[in-house]
């Protein structure tokens, strides 16, 4: 094992030890491989041949590959360079984000000196609002999922939680257990970022698919070797790559375009904004928000319509 490898599974250990989400600890030591085998590759002087070109595996010690700890400012200045050409700007700043704390931990834990992106800037991300969803395609897609078999409730159950407001993220929903549902205050108790806990309510009809879900889970063929899991599929726990396919399956049942898990969180932040439900201090406590720059991320994709809605809505012309 080379020392690259090496200092990214002490890293690996370092973020599961802060309690890191899986997603997370992915996208960070994914970002460490990709500028590993960035310098591995621009030291054999080879030339990348655009976005489908492969990153080859991590270089073995044999290549004397160059050490991700000893990568100067001028590297991850051409790293990044290199992803805003080939990549998304919202990949090349994720994997900055990533770099940061990479490098940010090997200084405090003394494995180099200076941090080579203290004089670095992250790149500009064009805001490109996430779509959200009309009220009729998600009448829909609810439509889609009529029925009384196991996979329709479940399904059900999934799609009016994910749309209450707080929408939850697709690690949170789909961590959620058994317990995190509260039914006599009609709430779920979501852990989000950075272990953060916080309370989620369900109306009436969420609620009651709610209910129909757990009664049919008592008798699933596998809810005894998952007493604890929440959300069950046919092999085992319901995961990430499931519930996107769920959501798929249902949009082509129901004849509309494919929705993704993230856009019913937006969607749900939109629905809370246009119906003034409350004040922003509450928005950003019901979907774990802990900056006002989320907020307004959020509220980009139908800002215009909510703010024609309300103009109309408060009629000043009309009262002169």
């Amino acid at each position: 094992m080379d020392a690259n490898a090496l200092v990214l599974r002490e890293w690996t250990h370092v973020l599961k030890a802060e309690h890191k989400s899986d997603a997370t600890v992915r996208s960070y030591i994914e970002s460490a491989r990709m500028l590993a085998q960035f310098l591995a590759e621009r030291s054999e002087a080879t030339t990348y041949r655009g976005k489908h070109s492969r990153l080859r595996a991590l270089p073995t010690a044999e290549n004397s590959a160059p050490a991700v700890l000893e990568a100067t400012t001028d590297d991850l200045r051409g790293f990044i360079g290199w992803l805003l050409k080939h990549r998304k700007p919202s990949t090349a700043a994720v994997r900055y984000r990533s770099l940061q704390q990479f490098y940010g931990w090997a200084v405090r834990d003394g494995l180099r000196d200076d941090n080579p992106m203290s004089t670095m800037h992250p790149p500009t991300i064009p805001e490109t609002p996430i779509p959200v969803v009309s009220v009729d395609d998600l009448r829909k897609l609810l439509r889609a999922c009529e029925g009384r078999d196991f996979l329709e409730l479940r399904d059900t159950a999934l799609i009016r939680l994910m749309l209450e407001p707080g929408g939850m993220r697709r690690a949170e929903i789909i961590g959620l257990a058994v317990d995190s549902v509260d039914l006599e205050n009609d709430v779920v108790v979501v852990v989000g970022k950075g272990r953060r806990p916080r309370a989620i309510p369900y109306g009436h009809r969420t609620g009651q698919a709610l209910t129909r879900y757990l009664r049919a889970r008592l008798k699933y063929h596998n809810v005894k070797l998952y007493p604890d899991v929440l959300w069950l599929a046919q092999k085992g726990p319901l995961t990430d790559n499931g519930l996107a396919q769920m959501l798929e399956r249902r949009c082509g049942q129901a004849g509309i375009e494919r929705i993704k898990p993230h856009q019913l969180r937006h969607t749900s932040a939109d629905m809370w904004l246009a119906e003034s439900c409350g004040d922003e201090t509450s928005a950003m406590r019901l979907f774990g928000w802990r900056s006002r720059q989320m907020l307004s991320r959020y509220a980009a994709s139908n800002a215009d319509a909510r703010a024609r809605d309300a103009a109309r809505r408060l009629g000043l012309g009309d009262k002169l």
